[in-house]
């Protein structure tokens, strides 16, 4: 009994789905035509949208000495970044306007840290891909210009304190030298200050010295650098907007879905007037 009820209902299944088939095989060429009515549509507004370009371009930020305490733009001599890489971010999304839908174009997309410590990459967006590439490079200009005279100002001050332990480690020596050179003691006393004067005059030479070395590798240029280019601004070679494959597969599926509708609608006008008729003629 339950073998003769499951064969009814797939049965049933599969008269459904054939007269669904030759529903849509008979109003092929409505379905067709909607098909092509949508694609036509999408056409137009591929046609009269104005295409989006969009270049970017990779910057090394700019830092005086090993990074460990971060400088900031108005904190220069501190050692570290010319400017504190998420705090850059959000000053540039304030400067330019960057969630502000009204701001028309050019305008900046995008900007993010990169893997690494001082790497950003920011994205511009143009009505050409000229004029994306110039206003992303417009940017990055500003940026290395504002970080150029901030960089030279810790370095300056980084070289100006490295003169001046040099020039108290040249003293300590002279004074270290002086202080050997004196005669043997007799007074317990004295000799014990004079021994004390060494130590601390060997401590500070120790520590002079350190601190001197410490600031001279801080400067090599592997730590010490200024704000770069480090992947120039792309050229666009296609709009990211409007993404036409995206727009036509769409337009051609809401066609067929659309077609379909209508040529089931059409169907079941029929089928009622169908019945209507049957009913007065009885």
């Amino acid at each position: 009994m339950e073998k003769d009820v499951n064969a009814m209902i797939h049965g049933r299944d599969e008269i459904n789905l054939l007269d669904l088939w030759k529903i849509i095989y008979s109003e092929k060429y409505l379905v067709l035509v909607v098909t092509l009515i949508c694609l036509a549509v999408a056409g137009i507004y591929i046609i009269f949208s104005k295409p989006i370009y969009e270049s970017s371009v990779v910057l090394k930020i700019g830092q005086v000495g090993q990074v460990g305490q971060v400088g900031q733009v108005g904190q220069v001599g501190q050692v570290g970044q010319v400017e504190d890489v998420p705090e850059l971010i959000e000053r540039l999304k304030l400067d330019y306007h960057m969630n502000d839908s009204n701001i028309s174009f050019p305008k900046l997309s995008k900007v993010r840290h990169l893997s690494g410590k001082s790497f950003v990459e920011i994205r511009a967006l143009g009505q050409s891909p000229e004029e994306a590439q110039k206003y992303i490079r417009d940017i990055a200009a500003k940026l290395i210009k504002d970080h150029e005279s901030l960089y030279h100002q810790a370095v300056v001050m980084k070289k100006n304190k490295l003169k001046a332990l040099q020039g108290q480690l040249k003293q300590t020596h002279v004074l270290n030298k002086k202080n050997g050179m004196k005669p043997d003691m007799q007074d317990s006393q004295i000799a014990a200050l004079v021994f004390l004067l060494d130590s601390k005059l060997n401590e500070q030479l120790i520590d002079l010295t350190e601190r001197a070395h410490n600031l001279s590798v801080s400067l090599l240029l592997n730590n010490t650098f200024p704000t770069v280019i480090k992947l120039d601004a792309t050229f666009p070679q296609s709009p990211i907007k409007p993404r036409k494959g995206f727009i036509i597969m769409l337009s051609i599926l809401l066609g067929l879905m659309l077609g379909m509708l209508i040529a089931f609608g059409r169907n079941a006008m029929r089928q009622n007037n169908l019945g209507r008729g049957t009913g007065i003629n009885e």
